[in-house]
């Protein structure tokens, strides 16, 4: 594998002076080049000047298991907030910032966005929001993220080689048709439980009888054309990315996250009866004909739209004082 190394201009304004490194990708889905930051919570955390984390239960991946905050006065315009229980930030600390920042959210379900919270961004203190699972409402100040993979720190921490291995996996055959693998133990995900009934019995689908490590889920889907997807308590979800990652084409029905998955190979569908073995073939034929970019699965693609947006405020804002 050859290494092509080269700035990250992205994230200059984040951690001046970086080197980042660059991996041609040589999957049969994608093209491009992949880096070592696969999307996550913890790397959109990272790219931030501040977090707000008042989380302390260990079941919700706190920052610390003392919770984390900051202190409103140094916050200075432009800069990037890290934002974790959106109704006890905007109670709090929200009103204590004096300067115009952008705000990023990013977790498991805990950290959907409301209706009402789309309000605050009426305000001119908020450059731009940017969060996992948005609301059905639109702003033309709030950004979709991905919620990327599962939000474990230490697959952040390990990124660096679960990368490449990932990138092994993508190029893996996938002789197998569909993958099934989720549960609903306490009975709060309806969706997924209509899902399971209606492919148990396909015998073009595979289901997973026994819980799996993470890696091991991961290996095994690899070997699948398509995985299914359905939302657990939030309207993305971590398998939709981890598919992607190891080159499974994740089936997802259609809401208004559909827009964050363009130019990437998913498949959309309107109803969950709707797939048959015939439809799974023919859709993988379709979808297969073009390579998708595997930049989109990874935080510097992200960083950079961050960057953009964050860059085009401030020079508003120049222009205005001139």
């Amino acid at each position: 594998m050859n290494l092509i190394y080269g700035v990250f201009y992205s994230l200059i304004f984040f951690s001046a002076g970086v080197v980042y490194c660059a991996f041609p990708e040589d999957s049969t889905l994608f093209t491009g080049n992949y880096s070592e930051n696969y999307t996550m919570r913890w790397g959109f955390q990272e790219l931030c000047d501040y977090s707000f984390d008042p989380r302390t239960d260990p079941y919700a991946w706190p920052t610390s298991r003392y919770g984390v905050t900051f202190n409103p006065a140094k916050v200075c315009g432009g800069e990037l907030i890290f934002v974790r229980d959106l109704d006890a930030f905007f109670k709090t600390i929200y009103k204590q910032i004096t300067h115009p920042f952008v705000m990023i959210t990013a977790g498991e379900a805990r950290d959907k966005v409301q209706q009402r919270h789309m309000a605050y961004l009426n305000d001119d203190k908020i450059i731009a929001w940017f969060s996992v699972h948005a609301s059905s409402s639109t702003h033309p100040k709030f950004y979709s993220i991905p919620l990327g993979i599962f939000q474990d720190q230490k697959y952040y921490h390990q990124r660096k080689s679960l990368s490449h291995h990932f990138a092994l996996l993508r190029r893996s055959p996938k002789a197998k048709l569909l993958y099934m693998n989720f549960g609903d133990l306490k009975g709060r995900k309806p969706e997924r439980a209509s899902v399971q009934k209606l492919f148990k019995t396909a015998k073009y689908c595979y289901t997973v009888k026994k819980r799996l490590s993470f890696l091991d889920y991961m290996a095994e889907m690899a070997n699948f054309k398509f995985t299914l997807s359905p939302p657990g308590y939030a309207p993305d979800c971590y398998r939709t990315w981890e598919a992607l990652l190891v080159g499974s084409i994740p089936i997802i029905k259609a809401s208004h996250l559909d827009s964050l998955f363009k130019g990437l190979p998913v498949l959309i569908i309107n109803d969950w009866s709707d797939i048959t073995e015939e439809f799974l073939e023919c859709s993988y034929k379709k979808l297969s004909r073009k390579t998708y970019s595997i930049e989109l699965l990874h935080l510097e693609y992200w960083a950079q739209k961050i960057k953009n947006v964050r860059d085009s405020f401030m020079a508003t804002q120049e222009r205005k004082k001139s």
